[in-house]
């Protein structure tokens, strides 16, 4: 009896502190397109919130969908780890900061989606599917590769030797 109490309390660790996990409610998944990277929050029973075409096909909003129609044809996704942890084996793991942070419990990012549904907001610069999925779990509206996109845009229309004399 003591035996089988260590093993499942042995067990419950391994499944709560594992590097090699599934997906789970509330984590931010990611998945890459040819140019860019869509971003949902997964809310269980293969169902993620993200920022998609709304039924008219007028617009983006933020919906609930399957997680098939969320990777689009893809078969893998990533996980984002917006607190900064340790890679994940099973759903390859993207590190975007690079010091700790808070982040919501898994209810709590849910319940911050499920505010959203129905947002018809999008802005590519400013309110895409990633400053969404990212706020929901850190209350940090960012977007990564939007920075990246205009550190690149910047280098190219302003270099640094730009200021440089040349004598």
């Amino acid at each position: 009896m003591l035996l089988y109490i260590i093993r499942s309390l042995y067990n419950k660790y391994l499944e709560n502190n594992s590097i090699d996990r599934k997906v789970r409610r509330g984590d931010v998944i990611g998945v890459p397109r040819m140019i860019y990277e869509h971003y949902g929050v997964y809310v269980g029973d293969d169902k993620v919130i993200e920022y998609t075409m709304a039924e008219n096909r007028l617009k983006l909003e933020i919906r609930k969908t399957h997680i098939k129609h969320f990777l689009g044809g893809s078969t893998t996704f990533f996980i984002l780890d917006c607190e900064f942890k340790k890679p994940l084996k099973s759903a390859p793991i993207i590190y975007r900061n690079k010091a700790k942070r808070k982040v919501f419990s898994p209810e709590e990012t849910v319940r911050r989606a499920e505010s959203r549904l129905g947002e018809a907001q999008y802005n590519l610069i400013s309110n895409n599917c990633e400053h969404f999925a990212v706020w929901c779990k850190t209350g940090l509206s960012i977007s990564y590769q939007v920075e990246e996109y205009l550190k690149y845009v910047n280098r190219i229309f302003c270099p640094a030797d730009m200021f440089v004399g040349t004598e």
